[in-house]
């Protein structure tokens, strides 16, 4: 982790930030009292609110054998 003076995050916060965004890896910021640190935060991607559901009803392993035949109607075109 990169350490540095509050003088010098407030000569680069911008690039900074954008460095930290991309890397993920944080910035202390180091006082003679204590230290700040920086680190970013991950977003969770649009579909993590989705809830997961079985998707296949049945047995995986059976998967290759399911066929379309039985329930093809060539009269519902």
């Amino acid at each position: 982790m990169k350490k540095m003076a509050p003088t010098q995050l407030r000569k680069d916060l911008y690039q900074l930030l954008d460095q930290v965004l991309e890397s993920g890896e944080g910035i202390e910021i180091v006082r003679p009292t204590g230290s700040v640190i920086l680190l970013p935060q991950k977003k969770p991607g649009k579909l993590a609110n989705l809830a997961k559901r079985q998707t296949v009803i049945g047995d995986v392993d059976d998967i290759d054998k399911i066929t379309w035949e039985d329930s093809w109607r060539p009269d519902s075109i």
